[in-house]
């Protein structure tokens, strides 16, 4: 029988990896055992260590069989007659190749290994396999939480910036997928991962209000907003700034409450953060006002705050300096992962536009391309605002332009607890090259799951037991997003940038 299983075998075990797996779904496990031939029962390797001479020969005959591997950092110099080159990246400029590609800038700001000057993401044939070079330690990219202030593109000539994860982790997982995706096609298999969303939505919007000193009538404003066009909004509060009139939110029946803070500010004590959102919730208990999770101020997140989350037992956090644009994941506290998932947010808002002079006309344009590119991509449609940076008109537009799309909605809960229920789902799958059948073991089957084939089709299913390719309903696979021309000048030197970072300083000193 030419049955494989489609299982990714890891080399070393790494937190980052785990992390990129997960979000992307597919079924994975480290490699225990190197005795036996690899090729049937792994569809593709990671290779992200260095090899002793057991799993060295045990790769190489991988390779003979047909096999695929993903090597990073240069470690794939072990299996080549080759040697690569380390140098510095800050970033790489959006790419489409046949093996590899990315819809937007990838920023590393990081040391990397490569094998050709033409691509740094690089496709080698050994033996009757091939093997992809990613230059870079993925694992530490995805753990590592340093912040750094970015232009995001737009079509005008002055872009919004915020300080965001410098590492664009939602473009490194795009990155991971496409190659996975290859490499199973290329040995003839079947791509299988965990879809993102609910059912087979296509995406899914949330939207979430950071209420930073807004008052009773601007607050009301957005309240009375959300309800009419049945908006599921999630309300981080500023308590600090509604201490003395919280009751004013129980009427909030329809949509969510979570913390802001109680202090607007972040620290890198754990006792600290803990006791500044602890007061916080303590105030919303009073009140009778239940919550769910947390947004800390200006997007901070730290190990400290990461601990003092779990310790106060949240559901959710969303912090865009930890990551931004990307689909939830669970964050790596230098020892475990956070039982507090991380949901991501899109960082740019209404006053960050504001700021950088865009129109009321020009706000919307940009919200609606930003909504159209992550239908396009099937991400997850994240916005958020203020009440004190108004422009209530643009989101009545957005509001309307999301129903109109019959983009499904959801709560930060309900999108935290579905994420929740999709990581413990576990499907082991084998694939029979002959019969074209997939068998599968595993468990909660109404997670649906996307399969493409080498022929570039694909079809998103639930499925449990037996399942023949040839009786499913069959559509080409998803086409990528334009790249704009000038894209790249989001990378520009921008002189504002440090100027905006020293007033930001001296803000933090005064408050």
């Amino acid at each position: 029988m030419n049955t494989i299983s489609l299982i990714i075998g890891l080399v070393k075990y790494e937190p980052g990896w785990e992390i990129i797996l997960e979000q992307i779904g597919v079924s994975w496990k480290v490699i225990e055992s190197y005795g036996t031939p690899l090729a049937h029962r792994y569809s593709v390797i990671i290779h992200n260590t260095a090899l002793d001479n057991v799993q060295a020969k045990a790769l190489r005959q991988f390779l003979a069989d047909g096999g695929t591997i993903v090597s990073v950092f240069g470690r794939s110099e072990q299996l080549l007659s080759m040697k690569s080159r380390t140098t510095f990246f800050d970033f790489l400029p959006p790419f489409q190749l046949d093996y590899a590609a990315t819809s937007d800038i990838l920023d590393v700001y990081s040391f990397g290994n490569i094998f050709t000057a033409e691509h740094s993401i690089s496709l080698h044939q050994a033996g009757n396999g091939i093997i992809i070079n990613i230059p870079f330690d993925v694992h530490t990219l995805l753990i590592q939480t340093k912040r750094k202030r970015k232009n995001f593109f737009f079509s005008t000539q002055r872009l919004p910036n915020e300080v965001v994860s410098a590492v664009s982790k939602n473009q490194l997982r795009e990155l991971i997928a496409a190659v996975l995706e290859y490499l199973h096609h290329w040995r003839g298999l079947p791509f299988i991962h965990k879809w993102y969303f609910p059912s087979d939505y296509p995406t899914i919007f949330t939207f979430r209000i950071d209420t930073d000193k807004g008052n009773q009538e601007e607050i009301e404003g957005l309240f009375q907003l959300s309800e009419a066009y049945h908006i599921p909004t999630t309300w981080f509060l500023d308590v600090k700034s509604h201490e003395h009139w919280l009751t004013y939110f129980q009427k909030f029946t329809n949509q969510e409450i979570g913390i802001h803070c109680y202090e607007h500010t972040t620290y890198d004590l754990v006792e600290r953060n803990r006791k500044n959102f602890e007061k916080g919730c303590q105030l919303l208990k009073e009140n009778f006002l239940t919550y769910y999770g947390v947004g800390a101020p200006r997007g901070d997140w730290n190990s400290a705050l990461g601990i003092a989350f779990e310790q106060l037992q949240f559901l959710y956090s969303s912090e865009f300096s930890y990551d931004y644009d990307n689909l939830p994941s669970y964050p790596w506290l230098n020892d475990h992962f956070s039982s507090v998932v991380q949901l991501p947010v899109h960082p740019i808002c209404s006053g960050t536009l504001r700021r950088a002079g865009y129109t009321a006309a020009q706000q919307l344009a940009y919200f609606i391309t930003l909504i159209n590119k992550k239908i396009a991509l099937r991400e997850p449609i994240c916005l958020y605002h203020h009440p004190t940076h108004h422009y209530n008109n643009v989101f009545e537009l957005i509001f309307k332009y999301i129903q109109d799309q019959k983009i499904p909605m959801l709560s930060y809960r309900e999108y935290a607890e579905w994420w929740n229920k999709r990581r413990k789902s576990i499907h082991e799958m084998t694939y029979n090259k002959d019969s074209q059948k997939i068998y599968v073991i595993g468990t909660n089957d109404t997670v649906w799951h996307r399969i493409t084939t080498p022929q570039r089709k694909e079809t998103i299913v639930v499925f449990n037991g037996e399942v023949h390719l040839e009786s499913l309903s069959w559509n080409p696979v998803h086409q990528a997003t334009t790249i704009p021309s000038d894209i790249m000048r989001a990378r520009k030197f921008d002189f504002r940038h440090p100027l905006i970072d020293l007033f930001e300083f001296y803000y933090r000193l005064k408050q």
